[in-house]
């Protein structure tokens, strides 16, 4: 843990040592799929936040979706077979988020990581996740935004989980704005910066702004 923190500032301070000090913070916010996530970088000042970066990580070792579905391959597995498979899993969503939030503190002066989040409990008995195809989507997804969560409480950020359902009203609230306010805005955000600008980069953009100004 120690040695990714040190890894995560030493890529801020070469980046920094090139460009100088920012001038303004930005935040990073996630939208977090099974084995992948949309992530959108906001900057600029607070009343008219911009779209300053957008890409796909992907936190699993497979591009392919079947492969990334660990709970689900793992439910046909034995007991032991099942863990292992999970654990190797977790082990690649790990190394993968925490290059990828490595990389984006280094391009950008990070202070806060916004999460889509599920409001649904994952319990810790693997046993029990297995018997339940309800708890299997919701363990998979869960798994992967960890992965993102440690990467970033690794490089120190402000992490702020909004629960899908609650992030327009969040978004609105943050800014002082009525539901129709926020909709204007985040479409002009969305026009300023272009394409893609889909549900994904739109719920990821709400999420970095949510955190921005929780922080």
């Amino acid at each position: 843990m120690a040695s990714l923190r040190r890894a995560c500032y030493a890529a801020e301070r070469r980046e920094t040592s090139k460009v100088g000090q920012r001038s303004d913070s930005s935040a990073v916010g996630f939208s977090i799929h099974t084995g992948w996530a949309a992530a959108v970088v906001v900057s600029g000042p607070l009343r008219a936040p911009r779209i300053v970066a957008r890409q796909r990580v992907r936190l699993a070792d497979s591009d392919d979706t079947v492969r990334a579905q660990v709970y689900h391959r793992a439910a046909d597995l034995s007991a032991g077979a099942a863990a292992t498979l999970v654990g190797k899993a977790r082990d690649a969503a790990a190394r993968r988020a925490g290059e990828a939030m490595r990389a984006l503190r280094a391009a950008h002066r990070l202070n806060a990581a916004g999460m889509v989040a599920s409001a649904a409990k994952i319990p810790s008995d693997l046993a029990t996740i297995l018997r339940s195809h309800a708890l299997i989507h919701a363990a998979e997804g869960a798994l992967y935004r960890e992965a993102l969560e440690r990467a970033a409480e690794d490089c120190d950020l402000t992490i702020v989980r909004i629960p899908r359902r609650e992030l327009p009203d969040r978004f609105a609230s943050v800014l002082g704005l009525d539901a129709a306010g926020a909709r204007d805005l985040l479409a002009a955000m969305g026009r300023a910066a272009g394409p893609p600008w889909a549900r994904d980069q739109k719920d990821a953009a709400m999420a970095a702004i949510v955190a921005r100004l929780s922080d």
